[in-house]
């Protein structure tokens, strides 16, 4: 065949399939990224709600957990200071995974829904994390908290907890404390007093030691948004088998999104 005639049959053929994959890589959804796939490359879980308590070292109960965040509550009355004074901050981290947690977030359709706002006075609510920092505790120093309070009655709850309620109880090895700033856009005219209200509901969903402010926010100052936890559970000495976290069942729910990342995507299209 004709080398010409190979040419001006391919070329153009090359042209058009180019024009089509640029025309379908435009029509795509930008990717988005959620907290907790962020803080998953890390090796942490997200925590929900963003706490400013079950920090490293805290004997926590496992709630339920996801592919990429935990629920917790204290599983018993420990002195807070004392735990806290074994802490060591950390105010530096890996250069891509601040720039990571600098971006701004969007709470997703489904996690608005779960927490009764879908379609209602509320539209959106982004996220942005300030002054971040890693704290960690020492096994050493772990392990010296189980055995002073792992006895009398936290040691009854753990017991219930583990046999009855089939559920984890661990400690955190290391955390990522943030200032956490909620932006809630209301998406029609509101009255003060209602809107207050809804701010009020959202932050004790959203956060523990959250407080609403008057420009439609929502601070947190140092809460734990993200967790390595001992996948080990503690199981006390009385004949129960050995348990991990993994070994829980996994829940779903909806995430935060990255929407800078979806921004720029889409800038660049």
């Amino acid at each position: 065949m004709n080398t010409n005639k190979i040419w001006s049959i391919a070329v153009p053929a090359a042209c058009f399939a180019l024009v089509a994959a640029i025309g379908i890589w435009n029509f795509l959804p930008p990717k988005t990224t959620t907290i907790g796939g962020v803080l998953k490359n890390w090796g942490y879980l997200e925590i929900r709600p963003a706490a400013n308590q079950n920090g490293p070292g805290d004997l926590v109960t496992v709630d339920a957990r996801a592919t990429d965040y935990v629920m917790l509550h204290p599983t018993c009355n420990m002195d807070r200071n004392e735990v806290s004074s074994m802490w060591a901050v950390s105010g530096s981290m890996n250069t891509a995974m601040a720039n990571a947690l600098n971006a701004r977030f969007k709470l997703g359709a489904e996690l608005l829904a779960s927490i009764g706002l879908s379609g209602g006075a509320v539209s959106d609510i982004d996220v942005t994390f300030e002054n971040t920092k890693i704290m960690m505790i020492s096994d050493e120093s772990r392990f010296g908290l189980q055995m002073k309070y792992l006895t009398g009655a936290c040691l009854q709850a753990v017991k219930s907890i583990t046999a009855v309620d089939k559920l984890c109880v661990t400690q955190p090895i290391s955390a990522l404390q943030a200032d956490v700033n909620y932006h809630v856009t209301f998406s029609n005219d509101i009255a003060a007093d209602t809107k207050a209200k809804i701010l009020g509901d959202i932050s004790g969903v959203l956060s523990t030691g959250g407080r609403a402010d008057k420009s439609d926010n929502i601070v947190g100052k140092g809460l734990f948004v993200g967790m390595k936890l001992e996948t080990s559970c503690i199981v006390p000495n009385d004949g129960q088998g050995e348990k991990t976290i993994a070994m829980m069942p996994v829940t779903t729910a909806a995430a935060a999104i990255d929407t800078s990342a979806a921004q720029k995507g889409a800038l660049s299209n």
